[in-house]
């Protein structure tokens, strides 16, 4: 099987188009140009995860002595299963073939407003889909853990911890706060590569490092500030609405981590994530396609159809972890 970044995929493009689409998936979402994707060519895939069972005894013997025998308790097997991610952009030929002067191109222009929709809307189903809520795409990491993984998640501090910097408590709360995200790395197994966040989140935690000088900034491969801590980058999962402005990790959660009443509670969550094949792996059954249909026979409109057939396995217990609780501003 195949690992394959985005930009691993831009230089193996099949064609302009999909070369254009990864291109911009990748500019306009730091959370998908992370993702490192295996390639199944299966609709659905399995693998073990860890026991939680108290580990077996191994004996202790004399020497001379046979050893004893120790039970090893069966793994547990699961499976992730694929769902179909994409669309079809549907241009009027008029458009297309009018001949005053544009700065633009219309199915051009068409395709990048879908295709910023479907960066919003992936985010989205990662962080805050339910079963209930769309039962065709991925549970999100918010449900994820609720259901299966509950003790991965805790609260930052009895009752919230404020980060307003015109608090009583800041100078202290700001100590707490690193110590918070040494705690949240060490919930998962091996240690978290990522937070995912809101970008709330990052600009509080900017400044807090003015006063302790604990983050790191550096540059990626297409020239983009990436803020990181103790090797765990944050990355800023964005909005699930361009009119609303409406942030995927709302900053309008309650202290408890529920969802609260927007202009009244003032928390937030962070997600801890390791990005690897044995904790946190998105896969796909092929990489991401995109065909110009030319225009349709019969019809008025230019097609252009985009589909991804995605899904991701979590098999360590330790993969990922959520603290909520943050008062950020």
């Amino acid at each position: 099987m195949e690992y394959m970044t985005l930009a691993d995929y831009y230089q193996q493009a099949p064609n302009e188009l999909v070369k254009g689409i990864v291109q911009q998936l990748r500019y306009k979402s730091l959370l998908i140009d992370q993702l490192n994707f295996v390639t199944t060519g299966t609709l659905a895939v399995k693998n073990v995860r860890e026991s939680s069972e108290e580990d077996p005894e191994i004996p202790w013997v004399e020497i001379g002595e046979e050893l004893g025998s120790s039970a090893v308790t069966k793994p547990e097997e699961v499976q992730s299963r694929a769902f179909t991610f994409g669309t079809t952009i549907k241009t009027d030929h008029l458009l297309v073939e009018d001949k005053t002067p544009k700065l633009y191109d219309p199915r051009k222009r068409d395709t990048e407003i879908k295709v910023d929709i479907m960066i919003r809307q992936f985010s989205d189903v990662l962080i805050n889909n339910t079963v209930a809520a769309n039962p065709k795409a991925p549970v999100g990491l918010k449900s994820f853990i609720d259901t299966y993984l509950t003790d991965q998640k805790r609260i930052a501090e009895t009752g919230g911890l404020d980060l307003d910097p015109l608090g009583s408590s800041y100078a202290a709360n700001n100590m707490l706060f690193w110590r918070l995200l040494d705690y949240g790395k060490e919930m998962v197994d091996g240690g978290a590569t990522h937070i995912l966040c809101n970008d709330q989140f990052i600009r509080c935690a900017k400044a807090l490092q003015r006063e302790s000088g604990m983050l790191t900034t550096t540059k990626d491969a297409l020239g983009r500030d990436i803020t990181s801590y103790d090797g765990m980058r944050f990355i800023d999962v964005g909005r699930k609405s361009k009119k609303t402005g409406a942030r995927i990790i709302t900053d309008y959660e309650t202290a408890s981590g529920t969802i609260g009443t927007e202009g009244t509670d003032h928390y937030t969550s962070i997600y801890f994530v390791r990005m690897d094949p044995g904790h946190f792996q998105p896969w796909q059954f092929a990489p991401l396609s995109a065909k110009d249909e030319g225009r349709l026979p019969g019809s008025k409109f230019y097609q252009t159809t985009i589909e991804w057939t995605i899904g991701y396995m979590i098999t360590d217990q330790m993969s990922i972890a959520r603290i909520y609780g943050l008062k950020m501003e």
